[in-house]
């Protein structure tokens, strides 16, 4: 998932939005604003890096917390769709480590896309869904070892359970 383009593809469909709103209303779209941070197995997927060391489960939910107005909401919705991919309505439910780093994908005129890192999703997945994460939790401590395995003891996980 590049979420470059998909970043400067929403800008450009919220700006003829926005002047389609002004033509027939007067009004533009207020805000046009949309922050997204993108999270869970996406995240893994969007990250060139981690996607060609581990191998990763496609997925069509986009785990992203989402602040934007409905109209612009309704863009991204459509944006997504077209891609065969659909925001997961759950995702403010997702926990993540208060310490997540959220790198810059894409920061546009409309659009700012934060992703959070790979470490900070592994953690997450390590402690709230160890059983189902189990393969992905071993096969990512060879890329970050005990790094991993202690920040999900620290937040609450049990590394133990993904010893081999």
């Amino acid at each position: 998932m590049d979420l470059n383009k998909i970043g400067k593809e929403l800008d450009k469909r919220i700006q003829l939005a926005d002047v389609k709103s002004y033509v027939d209303q007067g009004v533009g779209l207020v805000p046009k604003d949309i922050e997204m941070k993108i999270m869970g197995q996406i995240a893994l997927l969007a990250d060139e890096e981690i996607s060609s060391l581990i191998e990763l489960n496609t997925t069509f939910d986009v785990d992203a917390q989402v602040k934007a107005s409905a109209e612009v909401a309704n863009i991204l919705d459509q944006l997504l769709k077209e891609k065969g991919l659909a925001l997961d309505r759950l995702s403010d439910e997702i926990w993540m480590p208060p310490d997540t780093i959220w790198e810059t994908q894409y920061d546009g005129e409309y659009v700012k896309i934060l992703k959070a890192r790979p470490i900070d999703v592994l953690v997450s997945k390590g402690v709230k869904a160890p059983a189902k994460n189990k393969k992905l939790i071993r096969d990512a401590m060879g890329i970050y070892g005990n790094e991993l395995l202690k920040r999900i003891d620290d937040f609450g996980g049990d590394s133990s359970f993904f010893n081999i």
